[in-house]
């Protein structure tokens, strides 16, 4: 997830991100609670918890959709996705930490 930066200068003019702005995280899905919640790892804390469908998925792809590893190329981190299984809705689940 992408961590929030308030550094005065990152309002002003755009910030690419690089690997320190993001955070690692896990997913964990809850199938008889019908929820997704995603915590901060190292810290322990809850950020995120979402309603889900029955028959309701995680996805998360084992590359980089549409990137191509160069040395010069932005961090960009693998998505996570959440097939809602009612719906058949794809939804991201990397929101940025506020």
């Amino acid at each position: 997830m992408l961590i929030n930066n308030d550094n005065p200068g990152s309002h002003s003019s755009y910030h690419e991100p690089v690997k320190s702005d993001y955070c690692l995280c896990l997913a964990i899905h809850a199938p008889r609670k019908g929820i997704v919640e995603v915590w901060q790892m190292r810290t322990g804390g809850r950020i995120l918890a979402v309603q889900c469908g029955k028959g309701s998925k995680i996805l998360q792809p084992t590359y980089r959709f549409g990137s191509v590893v160069d040395d010069g190329s932005p961090y960009v981190p693998l998505e996570v996705f959440l097939l809602n299984g009612e719906s058949g809705q794809i939804s991201v689940l990397n929101p940025s930490l506020h």
